[in-house]
């Protein structure tokens, strides 16, 4: 990878100069600008959405493969930094935890019901794997579709809530 001389953005690409851009397309996606106009349709994703939101986000091209990363928006200019937040306001879909009701079984795959902080959601866990503790009391759950869910400290949530996560911990 080669970085421009802003040193802002990585790119993956052999062929690279600082002239790159970021850009809304018509239909409202967010588009990397090489130097030679082309355009590539990229999603923005925190690569530590819990640890340091602000910093190294990378972006992929619909394939899931890796275009570029950013290791500080704010180098960016003021209006590529302002879409790229908007866009990562939409894919940083990130909810958090505040309850388990239920789940489905004592070993994956199962179903839970649980209310975050944007309501109720019930989705499936297909591995055990994929209920990670961060930290000493930080949880990130990850469902069958890979939509991350976050719980922020176990010691607030209810003692039922608690029971269950334990099982998976």
């Amino acid at each position: 990878m080669k970085e421009n001389s802003r040193n802002t953005i990585r790119y993956a690409s052999a062929e690279i100069t600082p002239a790159w851009s970021l850009r809304r397309n018509p239909a409202g996606g967010l588009e990397l600008i090489e130097p030679n106009g082309t355009a590539t349709a990229v999603r923005p994703r925190s690569l530590f959405p819990v640890t340091d939101p602000g910093h190294w986000i990378v972006l992929c091209a619909d394939n899931g493969s890796e275009v570029a990363r950013i290791r500080d928006p704010d180098s960016l200019a003021p209006q590529e930094r302002a879409v790229l937040r908007e866009s990562l306001a939409i894919s940083g879909f990130l909810p958090v935890i505040e309850r388990i009701r239920r789940i489905s079984g004592r070993t994956a795959p199962c179903v839970w019901q649980v209310e975050t902080d944007r309501g109720p959601s019930v989705f499936t866990l297909i591995s055990e794997d994929n209920v990670q503790l961060l930290g000493n009391r930080r949880v990130m759950v990850r469902d069958a579709n890979g939509i991350r869910y976050f719980i922020r400290d176990l010691a607030q949530l209810d003692g039922g809530s608690q029971r269950l996560i334990h099982r998976f911990l």
